[in-house]
C-alpha cells in the first residue's frame, strides 16, 4: 500500500466514524427524551441501537491503530486540501466524542436521579402499608379473640 493510498484508507475511516458519532449522538438524544417519558421499551430500542453503533465504532478502532503512531506532518498526502479536509474530520470526531461524553454523564445523572425518585417512592409505600397493616391489627380481633370475649361475657359493640 503506498503512502497515499493510507492517507485516503485514513480519511475513510475518519469519515465513517464521524458518521457512525453523528449517529450515536441522535440515539443519546433519543436516550435522553425518552427518559423523561418514562417510556422503558423505547429506552430498551434506543439503547440497543446505541449498544450496535459501539461495537462498530470499536471495530473501526483496530483499523485507526495503525495510524496512531504516525505523525500527521510524516504522511503523504495528495494535495494539501485532502490533508485539511482529514484534519477537519479528526477536529470534529474529537469535537463529538467530548459532546457524547456530556450527553452520557447527563443520562446517567437523570437515571441516577429517577433511581433515587424510585427508591424513595418504594420507601414511602412500605412506610405507609406498615402503618396500615399496625393501625388495623391494632383494630381488628381474630374470630377466636371475638370468640373469648363472647365467652367471658363481653359485648364487642358499643
Amino acid at each position: 500500500m503506498s503512502e497515499s493510498s493510507g492517507t485516503k484508507k485514513l480519511q475513510e475511516l475518519g469519515n465513517l466514524k464521524l458518521h457512525l458519532l453523528r449517529s450515536a449522538r441522535e440515539l443519546s438524544i433519543q436516550q435522553i427524551e425518552v427518559m423523561q417519558s418514562d417510556d422503558v421499551a423505547t429506552l430498551l430500542t434506543v439503547l440497543s441501537r446505541k449498544s450496535e453503533i459501539l461495537d462498530t465504532l470499536k471495530t473501526l478502532q483496530k483499523e485507526l491503530d495503525p495510524y496512531r503512531n504516525q505523525e500527521p506532518e510524516d504522511r503523504i498526502w495528495d494535495s494539501a486540501e485532502e490533508q485539511a479536509s482529514c484534519r477537519k474530520i479528526f477536529e470534529e470526531i474529537d469535537r463529538l466524542l467530548e459532546e457524547l461524553s456530556q450527553m452520557d454523564n447527563q443520562a446517567l445523572d437523570q437515571m441516577t436521579h429517577q433511581r433515587d425518585a424510585m427508591a424513595s417512592q418504594i420507601a414511602q409505600f412500605a412506610t405507609a402499608e406498615a402503618v396500615q397493616n399496625a393501625y388495623a391489627s391494632s383494630f381488628l380481633l381474630s374470630d377466636e379473640d371475638t370468640q373469648s370475649a363472647v365467652s367471658m361475657g363481653f359485648s364487642l359493640e358499643g
